[in-house]
């Protein structure tokens, strides 16, 4: 066999190796969420973006005060919230796939409102008993060690709403001071109408957490999604009239923003096509931004891509009589 021959077939091996230990289009980002029907069932499912297939993942009975569930492709299980074996709480519970076994992981919960698995960690945002206020803290549990640590600095800090990119490996979250919220709640009146005080908005990274922005008084941010580039969220406002019969009324107006990460300027988007795309999932470094709500008797996906907001694609995944979405979240 003459040298050239040996060079090729030793090339030839060596990129079928290669290739065998890239991740193929199914490996890739999925999108996980879980539906819940109106005859309390929920179904997790698991979208994958490079092809837009949708599988049913596994179903659970909805007993829970918020029917959470997520599927892990890498410990090929469904990690949900359902109420602990003494009723106390909502737990976090595992559902193995493959022996069809359950079993809970955590005690001390009492809420739970995202889940998010990665590598051998959950990250949690939940209402624990020990927390003096009401907060909705973000804590890890550690899946080899079978403990729950809480991450944040300040307990009183109460996290709405939590995003995570699976691409940059990274986690952002948004809330309040709880003690300045139940403060305004308990002055309020047709003098001081409620006004929800400013949002902090964090980054978690490389085990680090820091501060990136914050908005103004009155600005609640109920949706968040990031790429290396950009911060898009949306936020809501109360506004209050004053009725010459001493009542008044509310209304909540919602405005969408796009933060630049490198230069802190933020433009607001008036575009019309946001107004119907529901939750905020997953904003790919290439600018698609992926959506997930219930609509017109169907379960659906929207993704729009910022740099050509015209196009707007719909995925319908199914005909559904469910009333609730939940713990939409993208892994890889």
């Amino acid at each position: 066999m003459s040298k050239k021959v040996i060079f090729s077939l030793s090339l030839f091996i060596m990129l079928a190796l290669l290739s065998g230990c890239e991740k193929t289009e199914d490996e890739g980002i999925y999108i996980t969420f879980a539906r819940t029907s109106k005859a309390l069932e929920t179904t997790v499912f698991e979208f994958n973006i490079g092809d837009e297939e949708v599988k049913s993942a596994g179903s659970f009975t909805y007993n829970a005060q918020y029917p959470l569930g997520v599927y892990s492709r890498d410990k090929q299980r469904i990690y949900y919230s359902t109420k602990s074996e003494d009723g106390r709480g909502d737990q976090l519970w595992e559902y193995e796939i493959e022996t069809e076994e359950r079993a809970q992981l955590t005690d001390g919960i009492y809420g739970i409102n995202y889940i998010v698995p990665v590598d051998d960690s959950i990250y949690l945002i939940a209402w624990c008993y020990d927390n003096d206020y009401n907060a909705l803290n973000l804590y890890r549990y550690d899946i080899k060690t079978k403990t729950l640590e809480l991450l944040q600095d300040d307990p009183a800090f109460n996290i709405g709403v939590l995003t995570y990119s699976p691409e940059n490996k990274e986690f952002m979250f948004a809330g309040e001071d709880a003690v300045e919220t139940w403060h305004r709640f308990e002055i309020q009146s047709n003098e001081y109408p409620f006004y929800p005080p400013k949002n902090n908005v964090y980054s978690l990274k490389n085990d680090e957490i820091s501060l990136v922005f914050s908005t103004e008084d009155n600005e609640d941010i109920v949706s968040l999604a990031m790429n290396d580039q950009y911060i898009l969220y949306r936020t809501t406002s109360n506004s209050w009239t004053l009725h010459d019969d001493g009542s008044f009324t509310g209304d909540t107006s919602e405005h969408i923003y796009l933060m630049n990460r490198k230069t802190n300027e933020q433009t607001e988007i008036n575009d019309e096509v946001f107004l119907h795309v529901g939750k905020f999932i997953y904003l790919t470094n290439s600018g698609d931004l992926y959506c997930i709500y219930s609509s017109d008797g169907y379960s659906q996906i929207v993704m729009i891509n910022l740099y050509n907001l015209g196009y707007v694609h719909k995925i319908h995944l199914t005909p559904s009589d469910s009333f609730m979405i939940n713990n939409g979240i993208a892994l890889n």
